[in-house]
């Protein structure tokens, strides 16, 4: 579950509540010394969102910021080998009208998507998460085709907390994405297509857990270890 001795995990999280920055410190990958790994950047536009997760999280760098302005030299600048996206879900959700990429609450998203082809490092692993009702969406689509672009093969699933003996029942699409030469221990299901509901708790395990694998020797996680 540990990234390799040197090439720690930089997380930069957008569209941040939180709760993925909760999940990682949970999952055991962050070490003790922020200044070497850990949640570098965080990135929300909404003033709720923001307060909250500086309540919860006073020393990370918090950025209140409209992602449709931030440029691909900025997300460089993060030094960030993992990106958590968690976009507005209402264009997707089947309460909602259901206007995918029409509705302007993507417009982030796909500027975001943009501006990941033009990083000189673009990360090693993405995590997405949105509602059941993206994975047959035409947004849903562009970003397995820009991933595709950029080398990364990846997995999608539809988990709801029940699966894991949880009394909740919220149904969610997941995204886990990693940048060549990194592999899936379990590569049936990667590459684009619909995401399996899968319900056997522990074979969700043994894949998230491959997912978090240590880190290649890819060239720019080379410059973070240089530059630390």
């Amino acid at each position: 579950m540990n990234s390799s001795p040197g090439v720690p995990y930089r997380v930069a999280e957008f569209y941040a509540v939180g709760g993925f920055h909760y999940a990682f410190l949970q999952s055991g990958t962050s070490s003790s010394t922020p200044e070497e790994d850990g949640v570098v950047a965080s990135i929300d536009v909404n003033t709720n969102t923001t307060a909250i997760y500086l309540h919860n999280f006073p020393s990370t760098n918090q950025m209140r910021r409209n992602i449709c302005g931030m440029t691909a030299s900025e997300l460089d600048s993060f030094r960030a080998n993992v990106f958590f996206l968690s976009p507005p879900c209402q264009p997707f959700t089947r309460q909602g009208s259901q206007r995918d990429n029409q509705d302007r609450r993507t417009d982030s998203f796909f500027h975001l998507m943009h501006i990941l082809q033009e990083m000189q490092c673009p990360p090693d692993y993405v995590l997405m998460e949105n509602v059941k009702g993206f994975e047959c969406s035409n947004t849903r689509d562009e970003f397995g085709r820009v991933l595709q672009s950029l080398g990364y093969k990846f997995q999608e699933f539809l988990l709801s907390p029940s699966q894991f003996g949880i009394p909740n029942s919220r149904l969610r699409y997941y995204l886990l994405a990693k940048r060549k030469p990194l592999t899936f221990a379990h590569e049936e299901h990667s590459g684009v297509g619909q995401p399996s509901p899968i319900t056997d708790p522990e074979i969700i395990i043994k894949a998230l857990q491959s997912n978090m694998q240590s880190l290649g020797s890819l060239s720019c996680n080379k410059d973070i270890e240089d530059s630390i």
